[in-house]
């Protein structure tokens, strides 16, 4: 029926992309809404061949989902492990903050425009591109860069990204090139151009070799409890996530 066939769009939209072809119909739409008929309506069936089909790991399907600004907000959040405060009330404005840094970007949660809920949803041909543009884009900037650089204030605490938290779990930091390959797997959902990580490169070493990178690592590895050696390695790091951040592909998922 067509209430199937509109389901399995739906949850192929959500999870995969927004262009659906003639092959893509056939393919997938159609098995998708006989499961979902056949197991009356129970969506679990549908959503699970969806998620374990080929197609879904498709190179040509992965990163194409521009991200909503929730998303936008709490990937980098949840990816570098960013702390929040303990204390439960100081915790809450921090939430509170981040909440209200949706609505700059045209995603205030629990203030949808209207009963169909945010056009990047439902609005074809664009869907997701929809959450681009000239106002949206700024406020993602302004977010990303203070929480790479000197992080977001709120009431004695500072939101912020810990570039050595991050460092400290990779396999070897020293190294520039493993550096800029475990940020990128981290960040983004498809692997970099080998000139996108030549500029990534450079930018970590800022006008230095490898070798000066390794020597900086090393020395604060040494003595990490020394915030003045912590502090070269993170003068190097923090230019280079903002960077990564400003990338167009940190906008995909």
């Amino acid at each position: 029926s067509e209430v199937a066939l509109f389901i399995a769009r739906k949850l192929y939209r959500w999870f995969v992309y927004s262009a659906i072809d003639t092959q893509i119909e056939q393919d997938i739409i159609v098995p998708m809404a006989e499961i979902i008929r056949t197991n009356d309506y129970e969506i679990a069936p549908a959503l699970k061949a969806l998620l374990s089909s080929e197609h879904f790991y498709e190179d040509c399907v992965i990163g194409c989902i521009i991200k909503n600004p929730v998303d936008f907000l709490m990937s980098p959040v949840n990816h570098f492990n960013v702390a929040l405060p303990v204390d439960l009330v100081s915790r809450q404005r921090v939430l509170a903050s981040i909440y209200q840094l949706s609505f700059a970007m045209q995603m205030g949660l629990f203030q949808a425009p209207s009963v169909a809920g945010w056009q990047a949803f439902y609005q074809a041909p664009n869907f997701y591109k929809l959450w681009l543009n000239a106002t949206s884009l700024p406020a993602r900037k302004g977010y990303s860069d203070s929480l790479g650089s000197g992080g977001i204030p709120v009431s004695g605490f500072r939101l912020q990204i810990n570039p050595l938290q991050t460092l400290n779990k990779f396999g070897n930091p020293s190294d520039a090139d493993n550096v800029i390959d475990e940020l990128s797997l981290l960040m983004f959902s498809k692997p970099l151009a080998s000139n996108q990580k030549t500029v990534l490169r450079n930018t970590l070493l800022a006008g230095g070799t490898a070798e000066s990178w390794t020597t900086i690592y090393n020395t604060y590895a040494s003595d990490p409890g020394n915030d003045m050696k912590g502090q070269q390695v993170m003068t190097r790091v923090r230019p280079l996530l903002v960077y990564m951040m400003r990338m167009p592909e940190f906008h995909l998922s």
